[in-house]
């Protein structure tokens, strides 16, 4: 449920940063940010930690982890920038 949570506010934060890039761009941005975000605070204590090892050791979790989360965000952030594309389309049928 987290992903999903994230990936989903990743896809509002793209959205209003990026807007003019292409599709297929935001969603891999926002595939990739929703699982970067919760990783983010790990990624600090691993740094600041002094170790070398404790380091190396969770940048290969962290990339498989990226992999993994991606594989299940992927669809939420295409789903849902597909959605907000078309709300976020001006229709000036609206007004008529």
């Amino acid at each position: 449920m987290m992903i999903v949570m994230s990936t989903l506010g990743s896809v509002l934060l793209v959205q209003f940063l990026i807007s003019s890039w292409g599709r297929g761009k935001r969603i891999l941005i926002a595939t990739l940010l929703g699982p970067g975000i919760m990783l983010f605070p790990l990624s600090m204590i691993a740094l600041f930690d002094g170790s070398p090892d404790a380091l190396a050791g969770f940048f290969g979790i962290s990339v498989i982890g990226m992999v993994m989360c991606g594989i299940l965000s992927w669809p939420v952030a295409h789903i849902a920038t597909k959605r907000l594309d078309r709300l976020t389309v001006f229709d000036i049928e609206t007004f008529e």
